[in-house]
């Protein structure tokens, strides 16, 4: 479909592919019964190349007899609040993984369970994809 008056397209080649489903899902979905769509987010490419991600609000507008006439609404750059969101969820599992592997040595008291708890805890709470643990030889020049 072409944005009305413009010649382009509702959605548009810069949108990446694992999102044009969602979109276009919520472009078809809204009528004279379901009026409005918010918070779609969707990553777009921008004409630097990079990669940012918009969140969309969108309004139908129906003609005299009913029928979709267009679309109004608008979007807003949420790369920052999703790199952030991010980095709070990963921080959010590093502390829960130190708190299991403090837990753990608390009730756990030979060495090698502990270390594979904690190894446990690293890929299962942390997300992790593997965990080890290293022993390194103290050496003389080394403090």
């Amino acid at each position: 479909q072409m944005k009305k008056g413009t010649g382009r397209p509702l959605i548009p080649e810069e949108l990446r592919a694992e999102n044009l489903a969602a979109l276009d899902f919520a472009m078809h979905t809204l009528g004279p019964h379901q009026r409005a769509a918010t918070n779609l987010q969707a990553r777009w490419r921008h004409r630097n190349g990079s990669y940012r991600w918009l969140e969309r609000n969108m309004l139908v507008l129906l003609g005299e007899q009913g029928q979709v006439s267009g679309f109004r609404g608008s979007e807003r750059d949420i790369t920052e609040r999703r790199r952030q969101e991010k980095h709070i969820n990963r921080l959010t599992r590093v502390l829960k993984m130190l708190s299991g592997v403090n837990s753990a040595m608390v009730r756990i008291r030979q060495r090698r369970e502990i270390l594979a708890e904690a190894c446990r805890l690293a890929t299962s709470v942390g997300g992790y994809a593997s965990a080890v643990v290293a022993f390194v030889p103290a050496s003389p020049t080394r403090q």
